[in-house]
């Protein structure tokens, strides 16, 4: 909802209509793309070209515990690989899994994980599986209780030439815009630190227009 260039609200999908003095977007960009209203051309025009890569994780749950670090990266040599970094759950957060059996997960980046958009879950699990080996010794496929891939179409941002400048305008462009925040670790840094930092600011943007209508 905007009037005179400034949002007072939202218009939800069955088309209630909720006013607020600020309204903060915590979306992926391609979301706030739509959310975003057409008289913001500029940081509209950003988001609906925001370069974003899909993943295809594979997830493996193990009957037995295996002892490594939380998060252990990989490098493509001496031959190519798909997958370079895996995440030891349990390691990582052990009171989410009392029985403290593994529960490991296999992540690519791009441009590799574009490749395995277009395979199978079966064949994204075996080449998860065989590529882990390097990250844990021993790992067979008896050990595996349960297997599965998850898939996002939208995992993280994929900084390409040019993007930090438009970001950087981009957040200028948005502190422009009276009653409206984006917060989003993909605006900032691929982290989520990142993401706490823009919530962050988000909320002293809200909280400051509050107190500029109460001075009032």
């Amino acid at each position: 909802m905007v009037e005179a260039d400034s949002v007072k609200g939202v218009t939800l999908t069955g088309g209630r209509k909720v006013e607020a003095d600020h309204v903060i977007l915590c979306t992926t960009p391609n979301a706030a793309a739509r959310i975003t209203p057409d008289e913001f051309v500029r940081p509209k025009a950003f988001l609906e070209d925001f370069h974003h890569t899909r993943l295809a994780l594979a997830y493996f749950y193990l009957d037995r515990p295996i002892e490594s670090a939380g998060v252990s990266f990989g490098i493509a040599c001496p031959e190519r690989r798909y997958f370079n970094l895996s995440i030891n759950h349990t390691a990582m957060r052990p009171y989410l899994v009392p029985s403290g059996k593994a529960i490991i997960s296999a992540w690519s980046a791009y441009p590799d994980a574009s490749d395995l958009l277009a395979q199978s879950d079966e064949e994204v699990l075996a080449r998860a599986l065989d590529e882990l080996k390097l990250f844990y010794p021993g790992l067979s496929s008896e050990w595996v209780e349960h297997s599965e891939v998850v898939r996002h179409d939208w995992a993280y941002a994929r900084q390409a030439p040019g993007d930090c400048k438009r970001l950087l305008e981009f957040r200028d462009d948005a502190c422009r815009h009276a009653g409206l925040s984006y917060a989003n670790a993909d605006y900032n840094l691929v982290s989520l630190e990142s993401g706490v930092i823009m919530g962050k600011r988000a909320a002293q943007r809200a909280v400051q227009s509050l107190t500029e209508l109460v001075s009032l």
